[in-house]
């Protein structure tokens, strides 16, 4: 039994939602398949509102305000895309202690690397908090309710 505590330990970190940036805020509730978080900056006069995609790629963003209004950002800055992974075929290798090899790698499909960031107009969002709604590709369109208020991502 001692032996399968650290197993289930890293199952359980592995199966949770990661926040690897430490946003303040998170989808509720999450949709399948998917992890996402977001947190603001007050700019001037407009709110940034960064947002973690969970490697994929932003379809649609959104405020819904109180009168069932919809503000749409003012720009959208777009994580840099990256392979997702990648398949390789291997050499081979020679020698009693050096090794000698050659390989292939070919990627395999694409993913967001690092945050995605939309840009609101203040007077149009009105004061926090809102609720904003994502919809990243593969996922179903999500809520992080409250942004701006009380955070809820731990």
């Amino acid at each position: 039994m001692r032996h399968s505590l650290p197993f289930v330990f890293a199952t359980f970190l592995l199966l949770t939602g990661c926040n690897s940036y430490n946003l303040r805020y998170k989808a509720d509730p999450q949709p399948s398949g998917a992890n996402l978080f977001a947190d603001y900056t007050q700019l001037q006069d407009a709110v940034g509102v960064s947002i973690d995609t969970d490697g994929r790629r932003l379809e649609d963003v959104f405020i819904a305000k109180a009168d069932g209004s919809v503000v749409h950002p003012l720009n959208i800055a777009f994580a840099g895309m990256g392979p997702a992974g990648s398949v390789g075929v291997g050499g081979f290798g020679a020698g009693d202690h050096v090794g000698v090899g050659s390989g292939l790698f070919f990627p395999v499909g694409e993913r967001t690397r690092g945050l995605t960031t939309a840009t609101f107009s203040t007077a149009a969002i009105g004061p926090a908090p809102w609720t904003l709604h994502i919809k990243v590709e593969g996922a179903k369109e999500a809520v992080v309710p409250g942004l701006g208020g009380t955070p809820n991502a731990k």
